[in-house]
């Protein structure tokens, strides 16, 4: 999150390769009634996907393609970045279920893309800034096409999973960092749409779920607003998803000490950008855009932005000072602040 919001205006992007109607980044396709994908980044073909006549895909790849470098220890030994960096700001998979997921890594399509991605979004918010060290940029950009491949085209009889929507929510904090963001923008609603299938958006629905995972799919759904929020000021696109009915996630006992509090404080910042901001932002209503940046628009907004009083933002508990959320989220609450006190 840290390095999305760090970019402040459209860049130019060199174009990826994408088949029309197939989701991945950059890739070949060959004969007839099967896909066979041969990477246009990395050190070899990686194998073979077959349709069977039942419309099941086949998994061909042999393990030995994984490559030395890649094996589970490697994304073992992720973990802990992964936890300082990612799930500190983004508190949605567990180490238990990485665990779980790497253990499957060689038998399950879904699960080696979770593992490749999550290597890669690790990478990308651990190591020195990617858009400088050609190196992690890319390493980054290998797993995240990695991951693609491993997870291949969407099914008519695929079931949507948690997974399945980290991925795509992980290639598009890649891709974002990478500063390719038509193909961030591409994952990002492909996310979403994931999201809705799944009725994140319907309180009725949720409601059914036990209060873990219940509060867990209103973080996810929270994680995709704020990412679209950045994605409108970044490259001037417009968003989806409204606030949730309730103005944070719901408090998720299973979760670390100040996890919780701090995801609901970046919640709470990202919520300044309503759809007042974002109009004028985009200039989508020029008149509207004219009239309504006013000095006391400006100043109610730099306001809650400085969390004084304000009922928009929720003050910290007292059994949990700012010092009990973690480094990642105290660089998180700070940046953001600045972030959106420049905009304004």
């Amino acid at each position: 999150m840290l390095r999305v919001i760090e970019l402040s205006r459209r860049h130019t992007t060199q174009n990826l390769n994408v088949l029309p109607g197939v989701s991945s980044i950059g890739a070949e396709v060959s004969g007839e009634g099967s896909l066979s994908g041969r990477w246009l980044c990395g050190r070899s073909t990686f194998g073979t996907w077959s349709m069977q006549a039942r419309g099941e895909v086949a998994w061909t790849m042999l393990i030995s393609d994984i490559g030395p470098h890649y094996d589970a220890s490697f994304f073992l030994d992720l973990l802990q970045d992964y936890r300082c960096n990612v799930y500190s700001l983004c508190p949605i998979v567990t180490e238990r279920e990485i665990r779980e997921s790497v253990s499957l890594m060689h038998m399950s399509r879904e699960h080696c893309s979770l593992v490749y991605a999550l290597g890669a979004v690790t990478i990308n918010l651990t190591k020195t800034d990617p858009t400088h060290d050609p190196n992690v940029s890319k390493q980054t950009f290998y797993l995240s096409l990695r991951s693609t491949e491993l997870r291949g085209a969407s099914l008519l009889s695929g079931e949507v999973t948690i997974r399945l929507i980290m991925v795509s929510l992980f290639l598009h904090n890649c891709l974002m960092t990478l500063r390719k963001f038509d193909m961030a923008f591409f994952y990002l609603q492909e996310a979403i749409t994931m999201m809705l299938m799944l009725r994140m958006d319907d309180a009725a629905a949720v409601s059914k779920l036990d209060v873990q995972e219940r509060a867990r799919r209103q973080r996810l759904y929270w994680a995709a607003f704020i990412h679209e929020r950045v994605l409108a000021v970044v490259d001037h696109r417009q968003v989806m998803l409204p606030p949730l009915g309730s103005d944070t996630p719901e408090f998720d006992p299973s979760l670390p000490p100040g996890a919780h509090e701090g995801f609901a404080k970046i919640v709470k910042l990202f919520s300044l950008m309503d759809d007042e901001f974002l109009r004028n932002w985009l200039f989508l209503a020029s008149s509207t855009a004219s009239t309504a940046v006013t000095t006391a628009w400006i100043e109610r907004k730099h306001r809650k932005l400085e969390d004084k009083g304000s009922a928009s933002l929720m003050p910290l508990p007292s059994s949990c000072s700012i010092a009990c959320l973690g480094d990642m989220a105290q660089a998180a609450l700070i940046v953001t602040r600045y972030w959106l006190r420049t905009l304004l």
